[in-house]
């Protein structure tokens, strides 16, 4: 069964509106367990772009003006994207509308597409799509805005130059390079479960060829092309390291228990719709139930077939299963954990499910693509696909609908323990949503989320809740509220973007000098000016600034000044790019002119 060329995409297409139907025809926003995180990242990125006042590492937007470093550490030019984005679409509503359609058309396509690439036959291809759109992995931002959407999104082209590298015996050095700086630029934790996928990949390539040295090369070169290319992000990342003790993410208290099980669910960590199986796909596996069919029909196949699969195939189905076992509680994570604390870093284990998912999917249509008769086996993977697209779709629908019911009800957003809502009703709540005033939201939603604050010692995962900085985050700069043990005025200030920086303003009400706790963020290269001259200042915890203020009137200057090594990283990025550009195009031009002189002939 073939079908034309554009229709597979069409299909995709619709079945993206369709998905978000529930979601349209109620003219809801779905306010997630990440909502409040993203939407301050990309506010600031569009009001960077709509004012013309660059700030690249402190955000001076958004995040309560804080000054904090967020988007330098997590995939910086795609935050300036959905910058854009949000400024086109005009309201959050229209912008997670947009967002989500691309995210699930986007995913989509990129499955059919490394489906069609390996040989699996159109329908069956499109039956992948959909079911790669209704995976938790994928829905994860639509129901939650969880990152880890926009990255699993991408995730299937980095898996399709793993299965060309086998077919081919050769690493085509510049689309590989291209596909780890896409998800290199969007979410650095999908990026390293995409290398870690391609390894078997590699090894498997590194045997079937005879030129063991030219794989070794273009490998280099691939590494060394995707380094320059995304530039900008390991730049920036060791900058702030090298110079601040940055918070990590929140560990989780213990990684076995946030890993998932083959049926039911995981305990909560950090939000307590991790409990509820409410927008926080990652972290439970009800969806592993419905899985289970596709690992069933791939193993009958496989044994049935034992003869006659291609080893590619027995490849592609092992590492599958590989990545569905690191996801799963079955893998020792517990014991790893008192090996390695740091992986506690990993927070959902989980997160691992989706090179799992791309790659059993990819699986089980290859196995399906063989059965060129009508038959026991035909009639069994039939069942399969029907079963898992039902229950697929059941559980995606029922995530919408659930964010849904929260948009509608008194608390508008889906429960989270760490959120605090404005006291206002409900209905003005829901109406900021569509309101072109877009730090109506911002200021309405705030979450006390810390990663990447300076914090004032290196922490280990099992110090983390002990110092416990979502509580400090909160009240140094959430509420305005000073710690007990400080002796230290903290007063309200007024701030104001200016000349790439952060104008801040505030009232001594003492006759004399004394230390006004002002709630903006230093890092080690954040200056700090008063008359035009930098001054020393002293910080909490947390990078919180106090100040030595004269009585009456103050004013300060803060900005973020990068180290020449940064800068040179960021020219190196650019030089890449536009010599890869004009790569392209002269190879473009090449190939042209070869086939007009063929024709000539």
């Amino acid at each position: 069964m073939q079908l034309k060329k554009g229709y597979p995409y069409i299909i995709i297409l619709m079945m993206a509106l369709f998905i978000l139907y529930p979601q349209v025809n109620a003219h809801a926003f779905i306010y997630g367990v990440d909502s409040a995180f993203h939407m301050n990242r990309f506010y600031d990125t569009a009001m960077q772009i709509k004012t013309g006042q660059y700030s690249y590492f402190q955000s001076f937007f958004g995040f309560q003006q804080s000054g904090r470093v967020v988007n330098a550490m997590y995939g910086p030019l795609f935050a300036y994207f959905n910058g854009i984005l949000l400024l086109v679409a005009k309201t959050w509503y229209r912008y997670q509308l947009i967002s989500s359609f691309l995210v699930l058309f986007i995913s989509g396509s990129l499955m059919y597409c490394l489906a069609i690439r390996n040989n699996v036959k159109n329908y069956i291809g499109i039956i992948l799509a959909v079911l790669y759109m209704l995976s938790d992995s994928v829905m994860a931002w639509i129901v939650g805005q969880q990152f880890t959407g926009w990255g699993a999104a991408f995730l299937p082209l980095a898996i399709l130059m793993g299965t060309q590298m086998v077919r081919e015996r050769k690493i085509q050095v510049v689309k590989l390079a291209l596909a780890m700086t896409v998800l290199l630029q969007i979410h650095v934790m999908t990026s390293l479960m995409a290398a870690l996928a391609l390894v078997p990949f590699f090894i498997a390539a590194l045997y079937l060829t005879t030129r063991r040295l030219q794989l070794f090369k273009q490998l280099g070169l691939a590494i060394g092309l995707t380094i320059l290319l995304t530039a900008n992000v390991w730049g920036g990342m060791l900058e702030l390291s090298a110079s601040n003790n940055l918070l990590p993410v929140a560990p989780g208290i213990d990684v076995s228990v946030t890993a998932p099980r083959i049926a039911g669910q995981s305990q909560a960590v950090l939000s307590s719709t991790a409990s509820t199986g409410v927008g926080s796909g990652l972290n439970t596996l009800g969806i592993s139930s419905s899985f289970l069919w596709i690992v069933i029909a791939i193993t009958i196949c496989l044994l049935v077939n034992f003869k006659r699969i291609p080893k590619l195939l027995w490849l592609i189905t092992a590492v599958g299963v590989t990545f569905l076992w690191i996801a799963s509680d079955y893998f020792p994570w517990h014991q790893l954990a008192h090996l390695v604390p740091s992986i506690d870093y990993i927070q959902f284990p989980s997160r691992f499910l989706v090179v799992g998912v791309v790659l059993l999917l990819l699986s089980f249509g290859m196995c399906l693509s063989q059965l060129n008769h009508f038959g026991l086996m035909s009639l069994l993977g039939g069942s399969c696909v029907l079963i898992t697209l039902f229950l697929f779709g059941q559980t995606a629908n029922q995530e919408i609908q659930n964010g849904v019911a929260a948009y509608r009800s008194p608390q508008v957003a889906l429960p989270d323990r760490n959120l605090t809502i404005a006291a206002v009703k409900p209905a003005k709540l829901r109406a900021m949503f569509n309101d072109q005033d877009l730090s109506r939201v911002i200021n309405a939603f705030n979450k006390p989320t810390p990663d990447y604050l300076p914090f004032f010692v290196k922490i280990n995962p099992d110090q983390y809740w002990v110092y416990h900085p979502y509580h400090l985050y909160k009240s140094q700069i959430l509420t305005n509220l000073e710690p007990k043990q400080q002796q230290k005025t903290m007063l309200p200030v007024t701030k104001r973007v200016v000349n790439n920086g952060l104008n801040i303003t505030w009232t001594n009400p003492l006759n004399h000098k004394w230390w006004i706790g002002v709630p903006v963020i230093k890092y080690a290269n954040t200056i700090v000016e008063m008359n035009g001259k930098p001054v020393k200042v002293d910080t909490s915890t947390i990078g919180k600034m106090f100040i030595d203020s004269k009585p009456g009137i103050n004013h300060a200057r803060v900005y973020y000044q990068p180290t020449w090594k940064f800068k040179l990283a960021l020219l190196m990025m650019v030089f890449a790019w536009i010599g890869l550009g004009c790569y392209l195009f002269l190879k473009r031009i090449i190939i042209y002119l070869k086939k007009f002189k063929i024709s000539q002939n």
